[in-house]
């Protein structure tokens, strides 16, 4: 069993073994596979036997020091690539029918043939733990991995040959070339032949990461898959509630974990600071909370919606009813005066008997005064206060600033942290800040340490300090 709670079969016998798996369609198509299986074990096992029959008549030839001894070792040498590339092709054929009994026997009911996310995600696991290996490859994959074998053990026997003739043990032919130039043509074949290691090593690394690539594109998808019954909304105690929170990102070429399965939950009204260093995982973990974007595997409910399985229009009316945005700029419309310019956040609220009283509201952040002006009246804080008026407007549950003071100085930051503290004390809302700033840890109620895709630290503070009270001689 590995995290996921699902077997993962390792052993090929455990593979053939169908007592388990009700008669039906899908038993048959899984015995022939097992035919197909027990077949290219049978011939793998001959294959294996003349790869190392190979390998000993190679090995037993004894250096090149005439004709004869050339011709029985260029002929061993070939034979030796052709039994390594048999070997290879024959895994990859392995690796098929390993990998369709694999998937069919992990389906938690023997009468289905289509897999689950959760079912899914036990291979994938296994996959990255180790427990299972791939090594099947389409046949131009294949062709180019043998083909460069082939070309390796070429240029390892010539220059044998060379080093053979060079140290005067051998007389390749009757036109006696000089010295230098068989100095000159070990040098070239060492470089080839250091060439198809490395090309070896790189051809191998990328085909499989291609595997791994095209797995977590089909984990993806199956995790996303939406069914025509589905409710979005699910009740939770938590604002913010995750299990295993998984995230990739892939192309063709690769796939990345970037969060890497933990769980996490936030209460509602809490001040959380999120810290990390770059590439931590913290911008993507911010950008799942707040519907940006969405995970790959877990359980993933924000606000009692579970984001996971939403469509794209759902997500876009879940940001719209329960989500705040401040940003670094301001972003207010100039033709606009500044109740005009929150109303906008007002009327994106669809829920009418949710959204703030602007007036209050506009007190709250100190812009009663200044409710004509347009932004081109307004200082930069002014500015940023009817940024935060207009994302508060609609009354979110969660209001969210990824590295909200990262391109103003401290006495801009300190008047932004400010309002972040007056919003969270005056509506209850949670505020999530994302940062890499570590003063702003004092601030929070619940402080989270993002490292390598998991959370190093969740931990509540219980010496919370007030803005004028940070330490700002760090930063500086």
């Amino acid at each position: 069993m590995n995290k996921s709670g699902k077997k993962v079969f390792t052993s090929v016998n455990e593979l053939k073994n169908l007592n388990n798996i009700p008669n039906g369609k899908k038993k048959r198509i899984m015995m022939k596979n097992v035919e197909h299986l027990s077949h290219y074990l049978n011939i793998y096992r001959d294959a294996f036997a003349q790869l190392t029959s190979a390998k000993k008549t190679f090995n037993a030839i004894p250096s090149i020091t005439n004709l004869e001894r050339y011709s029985n070792k260029k002929i061993a040498s070939k034979k030796l690539a052709e039994a390594e590339n048999n070997i290879l092709i024959l895994k990859s054929k392995l690796s098929k029918y390993i990998n369709l009994l694999l998937y069919d026997h992990n389906c938690a009911s023997g009468k289905r043939s289509k897999m689950t996310a959760d079912e899914l995600y036990a291979i994938v696991s296994a996959y990255e733990n180790k427990e299972f290996k791939d090594n099947y490859f389409p046949a131009n994959r294949l062709k180019t991995l043998a083909q460069n074998n082939s070309n390796l053990r070429r240029f390892e026997f010539e220059l044998e040959v060379v080093n053979q003739i060079i140290k005067g043990k051998f007389n390749f032919s009757d036109k006696k070339k000089p010295e230098d130039y068989w100095v000159k043509q070990a040098a070239i074949l060492e470089k080839k032949i250091t060439a198809c290691k490395d090309r070896k090593s790189s051809l191998d690394e990328t085909f499989r990461s291609m595997q791994y690539a095209k797995l977590i594109k089909r984990f993806d998808q199956l995790s996303h898959k939406t069914n025509k019954n589905f409710v979005p909304a699910v009740h939770s105690e938590y604002v913010i509630d995750f299990e295993n929170l998984t995230k990739y990102y892939y192309n063709k070429w690769m796939a990345t974990k970037v969060l890497k399965g933990f769980d996490l939950k936030i209460k509602q009204g809490e001040f959380v600071v999120i810290l990390g260093p770059s590439g931590s995982g913290k911008t993507t973990l911010l950008n799942i909370m707040s519907g940006m974007d969405k995970a790959t595997y877990g359980k993933t409910i924000v606000n009692s919606n579970n984001l996971i399985k939403m469509t794209d229009n759902q997500l876009t009316q879940f940001r719209k009813d329960n989500i705040g945005y401040i940003f670094q700029q301001y972003g207010l419309l100039p033709n606009l005066n500044v109740r005009e310019n929150v109303e906008i956040g007002w009327n994106l609220q669809s829920d009418k008997s949710k959204r703030l009283n602007i007036d209050d509201l506009l007190k709250t952040v100190g812009m009663s005064e200044h409710a004509k002006k347009f932004p081109y009246e307004l200082s930069g804080g002014q500015q940023q206060r009817v940024s935060v008026a207009r994302s508060m407007a609609k009354n979110p549950a969660i209001v969210f600033g990824d590295e909200p003071t990262g391109a103003v100085d401290e006495e801009m930051s300190k008047q932004i942290l400010q309002l972040f503290v007056d919003i969270n004390k005056n509506y209850n809302t949670t505020v999530i800040i994302v940062t890499h700033n570590p003063i702003f840890a004092d601030l929070a109620s619940r402080v989270i340490k993002v490292n390598s895709g998991y959370i190093a630290q969740n931990y509540e503070n219980k010496k919370r300090k007030s803005v004028e009270e940070l330490d700002w001689s760090s930063t500086h």
